[in-house]
């Protein structure tokens, strides 16, 4: 099973996943991050959609500058994708316009973001 990819610029993030839900991607499955130290200087954000849980679907993907990465919020078009933001925020310090940015696993005044290669 191959996933349709689309790797997007931050402005067109919250357009794909719009068009991926109109064309039938309803099923919101997950949204995480991926360091890409030592490959460019950006964090990597995914989302996959997919017409229901056991069907081929989307994944739209952006690259946000690790030291400003920000991203319109996804909550308000899909309600499960709030806890993963802000599980994002925490672990990558990515954050997500509009969305509920509080700590959601690191205690409030954490300093850093313990999934970044460079804190470890």
């Amino acid at each position: 099973m191959a996933d349709d990819v689309r790797r997007v610029d931050a402005p067109g993030w919250r357009p794909a996943v719009e068009a991926a839900l109109a064309e039938g991607h309803r099923w919101f499955d997950w949204l995480g991050a991926v360091d890409e130290i030592g490959r460019s200087d950006a964090i990597r954000v995914v989302v996959r959609l997919a017409p229901d849980p056991d069907a081929e679907g989307v994944r739209v993907e952006a690259l946000v500058p690790r030291d400003a990465g920000t991203l319109p919020s996804l909550g308000d078009l899909a309600p499960g994708a709030t806890w993963h933001e802000r599980e994002v925020r925490d672990f990558f310090g990515v954050d997500f316009d509009g969305g509920d940015n509080r700590p959601l696993l690191l205690r409030e005044g954490a300093v850093g973001h313990p999934l970044r290669r460079d804190a470890v």
